[in-house]
Formats: C-alpha cells, structure tokens, sequence
C-alpha cells in the first residue's frame, strides 16, 4: 500500500507558503519560536531545490511567452482552486523524479533501477517503460525517460533514495495525467514532482513516498493547469479491490476442519501464488498477494488490486476428504460483487480440480466456472455452454479398481436446460444431471474396467439470439 504526504511548495521566496502568503521576516527582526521551524524546513528545501537546480540540465533559461490567464478548464484536484488572474510565472516545463531505497540495505540502487515510470497524458501518449511488456514509450513531445541521481540526499528536507528514474517534460500540454510506478525491487521509494519557470527555477514542488516490489504497479493522477493555484497536484488512484479465496476441509472419517487441498492461482499474466504438492513448489509470483493459514480455520488467498482478465484456480488434493470454497471480490471502490461457493466436493492426493475466475472490476462483474471447457475446437461462445473443474482433460486415466468419478460440472449462463442431453457407455443418463443457467454440480459416474465415453451435448443462445450447440466427449479409462 502506497503511503503518500505530499504538499505544495513555491519556492520563490523562503517562508511563502502560498503565493499570497505574509513575506519572510526581516533579517534583523525576532522571530517567533511558533514560527522558526517552519522557516527552517523551508529554508532547507529552498537550499535542496537550488542544488538540484544546480545539478540538472531542466535548469536551463527558457524563454517562453508568460501565461496570459484564462477560467479554468479542468476540475480542480482535491488541493487546487482556480486561479484569480494571470500566473506570472508559467508556463512551466515538468519534472517527475523516483528515488529508491532498497529494503536490502547490503546494495546501493543504481541509477535507472529499482523502480521504472510510465507517463500518460490526456490523449493516451504514453512516456517511460510498460508495465507489462516493458516496452519503452516515446510518444509524449519534447519529453525524455532517463536515469537520474539524486545530487543531495542528506539534506534535512527531502529525497533520501540515491538514485532511480525520471521523466522530463519541457513543453507539457495542460490536462490530466497518469503516473505509473512500477517496482522492480523490495524497495521504499519517494517521488518529487517539480514545475519549473522561464527562467529554470523550481516554483512548485511536492514529495510523496511509498513502497514497491517486482511487478506491483502504484497510480498517480498528476494535474496540470496554468489556471490552477498551485498549477501542478499529484494523488494517489487509490485501488480498494480485491480478491479474496477461502479454503476450508474435512478429512475423510473425521468431523474438525483439517486441510486436505493445496491452492495455486495463476493471473492472467501467467504469474502464480500458491503451493503444488505436485511439484513440491511455493509460488509468489503475484504483487503484494499473500496465501497462508486463515485467521478462523483453513487458508486463505488474497490479491488487492487484481487485474481485469481470467484466473485459474487449481486446488490439488492433499488428502481423502472433502473441500469448501468462499470466493469474495470486490471492485474499485471496495464494494462487495457478491460472493460465490462450492461445498462439499470430494477430493483426494494428487486430485486437481480447475476452476476460471473471470474477473472485472471495471465492469463489476465476477464468474466462476471449470477451467476445463470440454474440448478446443470450439467458438468462444459455445464453449462457455459445459465448462468442467474435474476432468482438467479429455482423456483421463484411472487407478486400478476405481469404479466411480466425481463429475464437477458448470453450466453457462446460456444454456437452454431442457436441451440437455447424456450419454455413457451408449445408455441414457441424462437424469443424472439437473441443469441450470450459471448452475454446477458433483455428478457421481459408475465407471467399468477400460475405456468409457461420456457424451454430453447442450443448445444456448449467443450474444446474438442465435441457438446454437455445444457437444463434448470425455473418455476415462479404468486400468
């Protein structure tokens, strides 16, 4: 979680603390105790900005027209209000600079690592590195990318980290833009947005600090208007959704809660999180997402601010018994998109059961069904019909003398259920099953020694009103 103190600072005159504000004290006037540490502070980070004046090539004169005034076409953030007249000292050129301070304190950051920076502005143009691709963007004019070090880190008012990244605007348009931090290292960080003048000098500046570790992604929305008191702003997009997965058991023969599965959720980038018993591997692949023992009995798994897309849930069976599964996500604002559970589903060593998790938290919208969709030679539509979490495949071969399988079978939201049709071995078992639209169930198969065919085969709807059909064929063989 991104802790943020962030402030506006002219920096024309020491002890302005708005452009409006009292003027400095005379040199050989007293000055009140209440008064002087404030003084102090921003006597320091007056010093801290001429020193990165002195170091930086943004401190070059640029001659440009003053800011001629005019209302205010943007919203004001949160500690902006329009402006009254004309701002004598915009435009301003832009920097963004990202300070890193390794958690492991044996190394020292170099520059350009530690965290990476991605600029967006109104129209989309993006400037810095992907976070998914890690792509570099050069789309935003007369701006640059670069690493940077931080000339003075001992000052008393200001960045600590050594070195990091930085973005450079020289011409910035007005409007809203998006900041992306992007971690690469367990590391602290800590952010300095500055607003230079004509003349190169530092007149606004805010700091803000927080906390990153490969891959996790921390937004900011940066505001830019000559309209505006102070002209830049920059806050967190704070991100209140989550995904949260219980996991609950009971072994066979027995009534207290004992773990008998293992959980591994794979993201829709192909990162995991989670224990396999089956390769004997704990992953952690996923940002700021943790998987332990749950505070009442049983585990859990939870990931904050998880992405737009399809999870997979694997939960592999660890003993004879049976399983329980609580899914609770939520969207952007924090607000509950309903819950989902599965009870009582019979499991075993080695077992996985497959489940997909779509998850929207721009649309609200969460789903769970079988990760298995019957087959791959089907339309995008129609394969959402009969979705398995148990078989994970076409095929599935048996232990010797095992004469039943647990079907654990999902059924779109589509379907037309009276359609239903099932077949195993040839004979009729379609009253085996009781379809309904987003419905599942465990269907309990009685198997012969070698191979059996279940044949199942339902009509649905398309997004267009269309009918159309899903068959699917699984084969167990009994050794």
């Amino acid at each position: 979680m991104t802790v943020v103190a962030t402030g506006s600072v002219p920096l024309e005159n020491a002890g302005h603390v708005s452009e409006r504000g009292p003027k400095p004290s005379a040199l050989g006037n007293a000055i009140p105790m209440s008064h002087l540490a404030g003084l102090l502070i921003v006597v320091a980070m007056f010093v801290f900005t001429l020193a990165v004046v002195a170091s930086s090539s943004s401190a070059q004169t640029i001659m440009r027209k003053p800011n001629e005034g005019r209302p205010s076409t943007l919203e004001p953030s949160s500690g902006q209000v329009p402006r009254e007249g004309p701002d004598p000292d915009g435009p301003y050129s832009l920097t963004v600079r990202v300070y890193v301070m390794p958690f492991d304190t044996n190394r020292a950051p170099l520059p350009g690592e530690g965290a990476h920076l991605l600029l967006t502005d109104g129209t989309g143009r993006r400037l810095g590195r992907d976070p998914i691709t890690s792509a570099l963007h050069d789309e935003i004019p007369d701006g640059r990318y670069e690493p940077v070090i931080n000339p003075n880190p001992t000052l008393p008012v200001g960045p600590r980290g050594l070195a990091g990244n930085g973005i450079a605007l020289r011409t910035p348009a007005e409007g809203r833009y998006e900041l992306q931090v992007i971690g690469a290292d367990h590391a602290a960080y800590e952010y300095v947005v500055q607003a230079w003048d004509r003349t190169g000098r530092p007149r606004w500046t805010h700091f803000g600090h927080g906390a990153t570790e490969p891959g996790a992604v921390d937004r900011y929305a940066l505001t830019y208007s000559l309209s505006l008191t102070p002209p830049i702003w920059i806050a967190e997009k704070r991100d209140h959704s989550f995904l949260t997965v219980f996991l609950h058991g009971i072994r066979q023969g027995r009534s207290e809660s004992a773990d008998v599965s293992e959980l591994v959720l794979t993201d829709p980038r192909g990162r995991r999180l989670g224990v396999s018993p089956l390769t004997k591997a704990t992953y952690k692949e996923i940002p700021r997402a943790y998987y332990g023992a749950a505070s009442n009995e049983g585990s859990e798994l939870g990931v904050p601010a998880p992405a737009d897309g399809v999870y997979t849930l694997d939960v592999v069976g660890t003993a004879v018994g049976r399983y329980d599964l609580e899914f609770h996500p939520s969207g952007r604002t924090g607000d509950p998109l309903g819950s989902f559970q599965l009870a009582e589903l019979p499991t075993r060593p080695g077992t996985v059961h497959r489940y997909a998790l779509n998850y929207s938290a721009s649309e609200g919208r969460f789903q769970v069904s079988g990760g298995f969709p019957g087959g791959n030679d089907k339309g995008d539509e129609t394969k959402s019909f009969l979705t398995y979490a148990h078989p994970i495949t076409a095929e599935t071969r048996l232990r010797a003398g095992q004469i039943t399988f647990p079907l654990l079978i999902f059924y779109g939201s589509r379907i037309l259920p009276e359609t239903l049709r099932a077949a195993l071995n040839g004979a009729d078992v379609t009253k085996l099953f009781t379809p309904t639209p987003r419905g599942h169930q465990v269907v309990l198969l009685k198997l012969r020694a070698g191979e059996n065919t279940l044949t199942l085969s339902v009509q649905g709807r398309t997004s267009r009103g269309e009918t159309a059909s899903d068959t699917d064929r699984l084969t167990f063989i009994v050794r």
